[in-house]
C-alpha cells in the first residue's frame, strides 16, 4: 500500500517545523502589546524571585497582573532563570506546550488506527498557521490549549480502556482480575483530572468548559452515562486541585479581591458586559457567532484541505453524512468531531470570542481529517500522496521563511520590528553624560522598552505628543517617526541620533546646542 507520510518524510518535515520554529523564536522581535507585557512578567519574576504575583507596568505603576493565573508566566520565568532573560526563554513554554501536542496527537492515533495515519495528524496539526505561530509566543493560550488537547486525549483513552475493560470481563467474570482491568481507565481519569487543574492553572475555568463540552456530548449522544460512575472522582478531585489551589488561595491572602475579580469580572462579566472587565486594556467586541471565523482563520490553510480532497469526491462526501453515527460512537473520531463543533458554537453565544480561544480545535480537526482520509483510501491514492506532500513541504517552508522576511522587509519602518534601538540606547546610558538621565517614550512606552532596558524608564501613561513633549524635559525623549508625525510639529531639541524608525533627543535644557 503507498502512504503518503513515511517515516522519513514525517521527521524531515518535523525537523523543519520544529527548528524554523526556535530559529523564528530567536530571530522575531516581542510583539506589542500582549507578548511584551507577558514576557515583562516572565522577567520580572525571574530577577525578582516571586512567583507568585505576575507583575508589570501599567499605567505608569507597578502592580500585580491578575486577569491571568501565573502557570504560563511561572513557566517562562523559570525559563529566564534557565536560559537568561530573552525574548526566546519566555517563548519556550508556548513551544513545549506545542511539543507535548504533537507528542499526544501522535501518541493516540497510532494507538487507535496505525502510524503512518498519526504521522498525517501530526504533519496537518503543523499546518495551522496559526498553532504554529503561537507555538512560539509568549502568550498563555499554547499552554491553555495543551492543558485541553491532554484532557480530550485522556477521555478518550478513558473510554478505550473502559471498554476493553468490559469486554474482558464478559469473557473473564473472574473477580480476581477485576481490580487489574480497572487499573488503566483509573489512570486515564487521574490524568483527564489533572489536565483540567492544570488549565485551571494556565487561563482558569474556560478550561474546564472547552474541555468539557465535548465530552459532554460524547457521553449524551452514545449514552455513555454508566461509565461515568468508573471515573476516580474523590482522588480526581484532589489530582485536580493539586496544580491550581494553592496559587488561588496564596492569591487571595495577598490581594483580597482577588477571587471576585477573577472568577466573576474577568470570566462572567468579561462576556456578559464587556465595560466592566477593561482594567488592563481595552475590550475587543465584536459580534455573535464571531467564533465561526476565528474557527476558519485558526484552521487556515489546513481548513481548505476539505474541498480539495472531497472535491472529486462527491461520493466520498455523502458517505461521510451518511457513516456519521458511527463515527460519533467511536472515541477517538467522536470527540475529535465533537471538539470541532462545540467549541466554536460555545463561542457563539459571546461577542467576546477571541481568535487563540479557537487554537484547541486544530489537533482534533487534524486528526479527524488524517483518520478519515485514511478511511476512505485517500491516503493510498499516489496522485493524493503527492498533493499530500506537497501542501506539506508548502507549509513547512512558508511558515518558517515569510515571517522573517516580512520582518526583514518592514523593521525598518516598524517601530516595534526594529530591537537596535534598545541596543543603542543601552549603549548610551553607558556614557557618563547620560547615565542619569531616565529615558521617556513619546505617547506611551511599549511593553518591549520595559523589558530590554528596565530601570532606566522614568514610567508614566499613556499620554498626547504634546503632554510628553512637556513632562520630558528632564528626560532623553525617545520618538518613533508615527508618533512625531501625530505631534504635528518640529521637537525643538538636540537629536543625538536616528535609528530607522527612532528619534532620540536630548533633554530640553540642551536645546541650545543643537547641531
Amino acid at each position: 500500500m503507498n502512504t503518503p507520510i513515511s517515516k522519513k518524510f514525517f521527521l524531515t518535515t518535523l525537523a523543519i517545523f520544529l527548528l524554523g520554529r526556535l530559529l523564528l523564536m530567536w530571530f522575531i522581535p516581542l510583539a506589542e502589546p500582549s507578548e511584551a507585557r507577558y514576557a515583562v512578567m516572565c522577567k520580572n519574576m525571574a530577577k525578582s524571585g516571586n512567583f507568585l504575583e505576575p507583575k508589570f507596568i501599567y499605567r505608569g505603576e507597578f502592580q500585580c497582573f491578575e486577569g491571568k493565573p501565573a502557570l504560563p508566566f511561572q513557566m517562562g520565568g523559570l525559563c529566564c532563570l534557565i536560559f537568561g532573560s530573552t525574548p526566546f526563554a519566555t517563548r519556550v513554554p508556548s513551544f513545549l506546550a506545542m511539543c507535548l501536542i504533537l507528542w499526544g496527537t501522535y501518541s493516540i492515533v497510532k494507538k487507535h488506527r496505525d502510524v503512518h495515519t498519526a504521522y498525517t495528524a501530526v504533519l496537518l496539526t503543523l499546518c495551522s498557521l496559526v498553532f504554529y505561530m503561537f507555538g512560539g509566543v509568549m502568550m498563555t493560550d499554547m499552554v491553555l490549549t495543551a492543558a485541553i488537547v491532554m484532557a480530550i486525549y485522556s477521555y478518550i483513552e478513558f473510554e478505550h480502556e473502559l471498554a476493553i475493560r468490559n469486554e474482558q470481563l464478559a469473557i473473564d467474570a473472574s473477580s480476581t482480575r477485576s481490580t487489574a482491568y480497572c487499573l488503566l481507565p483509573t489512570a486515564y481519569s487521574l490524568l483527564f483530572f489533572f489536565s483540567l487543574g492544570v488549565g485551571m492553572a494556565a487561563k482558569g475555568p474556560v478550561a474546564i468548559v472547552m474541555a468539557g463540552l465535548p465530552v459532554f456530548f460524547f457521553v449524551l449522544i452514545n449514552n455513555r452515562w454508566k461509565n461515568l460512575k468508573y471515573h476516580s472522582w474523590i482522588l480526581g478531585t484532589i489530582v485536580f486541585l493539586i496544580p491550581c489551589l494553592p496559587w488561588y488561595i496564596l492569591m487571595q491572602m495577598k490581594n483580597q479581591d482577588f477571587l471576585y475579580y477573577f472568577f466573576i469580572t474577568e470570566n462572567v462579566e468579561r462576556f456578559l458586559h464587556p465595560d466592566k472587565a477593561a482594567r488592563y486594556g481595552t475590550v475587543r467586541d465584536s459580534f455573535y457567532g464571531m467564533s465561526i471565523i476565528w474557527f476558519i482563520l485558526a484552521n487556515i490553510p489546513l481548513i481548505f484541505s476539505l474541498p480539495m480532497f472531497y472535491r472529486p469526491r462527491i461520493k466520498a462526501f455523502y458517505n461521510l453524512v451518511k457513516g456519521a453515527k458511527s463515527y460519533f460512537s467511536d472515541s477517538l473520531t467522536g470527540m475529535a468531531a465533537l471538539t470541532v463543533i462545540t467549541i466554536p458554537a460555545f463561542w457563539c453565544l459571546t461577542s467576546q470570542s477571541l481568535l487563540p480561544y479557537l487554537i484547541p480545535t486544530t489537533p482534533l480537526l487534524a486528526i479527524f481529517l488524517a483518520v478519515r482520509f485514511n478511511d476512505i483510501g485517500e491516503l493510498s491514492s499516489p496522485g493524493r500522496c503527492l498533493a499530500t506532500k506537497l501542501f506539506i513541504l508548502f507549509c513547512a517552508i512558508g511558515f518558517t521563511l515569510g515571517p522573517a522576511i516580512v520582518t526583514v522587509a518592514v523593521r525598518d519602518t516598524h517601530p516595534n520590528l526594529n530591537t537596535e534601538i534598545y541596543h543603542k540606547l543601552n549603549d548610551l546610558k553607558q556614557q557618563e553624560e547620560w547615565k542619569q538621565t531616565p529615558l521617556y517614550f513619546m505617547g506611551a512606552e511599549p511593553y518591549s522598552a520595559e523589558f530590554y532596558l528596565d530601570g532606566q524608564l522614568r514610567n508614566h501613561d499613556r499620554e498626547s505628543m504634546e503632554e510628553s513633549l512637556n513632562n520630558s524635559s528632564d528626560c532623553l525623549l525617545v520618538a518613533s517617526v508615527w508618533n512625531e508625525k501625530k505631534l504635528g510639529k518640529p521637537i525643538n531639541r538636540k537629536l543625538l541620533f536616528r535609528c530607522q524608525a527612532w528619534n532620540v533627543y536630548a533633554p530640553e535644557e540642551d536645546r541650545d546646542s543643537r547641531q
